[in-house]
Parts: structure tokens; C-alpha cells; sequence
């Protein structure tokens, strides 16, 4: 479980310290709805794995 763990926490530090570099308002705008999407897949797919585990 600790490796699963890894594999979320990786790309969401990644995505957050991109978030904080390109943090202007349009861009946050534009791309809310995919980072929105993109952590409800994450969230989803870490429930399935503990759910199946």
C-alpha cells in the first residue's frame, strides 16, 4: 500500500508545485476543470485499490 501511495503522491507534488509556478488567475481558470477531473480519477482509482486489496 505504501508503494500505491508513492505513485499518487509523486505526480501530485509535481502538479502542485507546476500549479504554484504558473499561478495566474487565466490559467487557473482554464485548467481548473482538468485538474478537478484529473483528482477525482486519482481519488477513484486509490478507492478501487484499497476496495479490491
Amino acid at each position: 500500500m505504501d508503494e500505491f501511495l508513492k505513485l499518487i503522491w509523486y505526480p501530485l507534488s509535481m502538479i502542485a508545485q507546476i500549479w504554484v509556478e504558473i499561478a495566474d488567475e487565466k490559467i487557473w481558470r482554464k485548467y481548473t476543470f482538468w485538474y478537478v477531473l484529473f483528482l477525482i480519477v486519482i481519488v477513484g482509482l486509490a478507492i478501487y485499490f484499497i476496495v479490491n486489496s
